[in-house]
């Protein structure tokens, strides 16, 4: 395993503190992965199957994915990866924008479920209710 080189002595008294709005920038932006395992789980848990300990397998790729990212040599440069995010991001784009698209085409083709042509035709009026009788108890 390849040793990395010591800091030059003082580096981290020359780096400024970080401030308060990057400390909550970090914060805020650490709920987003957590909500998403969260919501996932949830989902798998409840509605896909109720089997016991399903929660592990997502919990056990979200802590692959910190083991992959922090390792000290990186598998993938940080340029690929946000080129993969942009690609990625761009791809859920047009999916999210195409289905949108389908289905407003889709209601738009189809005839309207209902016979009438306007609502007040298709009110009951009082001649066309009819009253159900009640039974005697």
């Amino acid at each position: 395993m390849p040793e990395t080189p010591p800091a030059p002595a003082g580096a981290d008294a020359a780096a400024p503190a970080p401030s308060w709005t990057q400390r909550l920038s970090w914060v805020g932006l650490a709920f987003v992965p957590v909500g998403l395992i969260t919501a996932f789980t949830v989902h798998v848990t409840t509605d896909v199957a109720s089997a016991p300990l399903l929660w592990v397998i997502p919990l056990a790729l979200y802590l692959l994915t910190f083991v992959l990212v922090f390792r000290d040599p990186p598998l993938i440069s940080r340029e690929s990866l946000l080129f993969l995010h942009l690609v990625a991001l761009v791809v859920i784009a047009f999916i999210a924008l195409s289905q949108t698209q389908a289905r407003q085409l889709v209601r738009h083709q189809l005839p309207p479920a209902s016979p009438c042509s306007s609502p007040r035709r298709c009110w009951p009026t009082a001649r066309s209710t009819r009253r159900v009788p009640r039974r005697a108890t």
